[in-house]
């Protein structure tokens, strides 16, 4: 089945799948780090729902997956002008500045210089001595769950606010899923995917 078509790795030359890859691209090796990966592929799932309402899911693929200025950034090659998929992506990126990128569990620290978000657990083993002493310094505002955009279409500026709310507690749900579980949650059936499950989940 293909249902994800658009996690194959493709070539930036001619736009085609690369042949005998081994689906590991998000595996935190690059720039996704490995406690995004569960948020990136609900992103997916989500960004499919959306594209099947223009028959556009065998012609979107992203162009760069990373993490940047402690979020995750979402790249791609485009998209039918009138669907949701900008909106998807800004929520994903605010949700992914909540999510520990070490382990996936609700970030509760912002680190000092490299910005990085990460539980208490592993803000304790990745930071000094110096940086525990002042860890209050560090901690997250209160989540909220609206992102406001602003920009510019025909000439005019507008701001658009979206909602959030849904989309984290699908991902707390999904926390507590096995890797299965999840698996099967992302297929909505028992299929054998394998752009899906050749991707190693968070532990």
């Amino acid at each position: 089945a293909k249902k994800y078509p658009y996690l194959r790795p493709t070539s930036m030359w001619t736009g085609l799948p690369i042949r005998d890859w081994d689906y590991t691209y998000i595996n935190g090796v690059g720039d996704l780090p490995n406690g995004w990966e569960r948020l990136f592929l609900l992103y997916c799932k989500n960004v499919r729902s959306e594209l099947e309402k223009f028959n556009f899911v065998d012609k979107f693929s992203f162009s760069q997956i990373k993490e940047k200025y402690g979020s995750m950034r979402l790249y791609n090659n485009g998209y039918p002008k009138d669907s949701k998929i900008s909106e998807l992506e800004y929520i994903y990126e605010h949700l992914s500045t909540y999510i520990c990128e070490d382990c996936g569990e609700p970030a509760k620290y912002e680190t000092p210089g490299w910005i990085t978000e990460l539980c208490e657990n592993c803000y304790k083993k990745s930071y000094s001595t110096q940086y525990q002493e002042n860890k209050d310094k560090y901690k997250l505002p209160r989540k909220h769950y609206y992102v406001k955009i602003v920009g510019f279409k025909d000439g005019k500026r507008y701001t658009e606010r979206y909602d959030c709310k849904q989309y984290w507690e699908e991902y707390l749900k999904c926390r507590k899923l096995t890797d299965n579980e999840f698996i099967n949650y992302l297929l909505n059936e028992e299929e054998n995917n394998k752009w899906v499950k050749n991707i190693m989940l968070i532990q």
